[in-house]
């Protein structure tokens, strides 16, 4: 099963996730991990996060990250959702899951693919604060 990664802009529901079939008939193991939005700033009126990327950017570098992963760990299958646009501190951000037949594998493999998008995928963030501007950070990264 090929499970391509998601870019959205509606929030992620961990539930529906957990529920959905991404591994194989050998699997035993799925591993969830998720990100969740809060501030980068010493502001106390911060009510959220906005998330922008140029999505076919933003693609193809989770594409890369999920192929990276499969490479190099024995897993079967690497599902990578991100969200964009405003997004309440608290709210998940992206999630990631992970499926294998052993679960060190699984585990390492979602480590891996984390740390690989705070790292690598361009995202340009804004604190949305209750009634100001928005404080502008560029990341590298979720």
């Amino acid at each position: 099963m090929t499970t391509d990664p998601v870019l959205t802009w509606d929030r992620i529901q961990i539930p529906d996730l957990m529920d959905s079939p991404i591994s194989g008939p050998d699997d035993r193991s799925s591993v969830l991990a998720f990100g969740r939005s809060g501030k980068f700033s010493d502001y106390d009126d911060v009510l959220g996060i906005y998330y922008e990327t140029d999505e076919d950017t933003a693609l193809r570098v989770l594409n890369r990250i999920r192929q990276d992963a499969m490479i190099r760990f024995p897993v079967s299958d690497v599902y990578i959702i991100h969200r964009l646009g405003k997004i309440p501190l608290g709210e998940y951000v992206y999630a990631v899951i992970v499926s294998g037949r052993r679960t060190e594998d699984a585990f390492s493999a979602c480590k891996f693919a984390v740390e690989e998008i705070n790292a690598e995928v361009p995202m340009w963030k804004y604190e949305i604060r209750r009634n100001r501007d928005s404080h502008y950070h560029l990341a590298q990264g979720a």
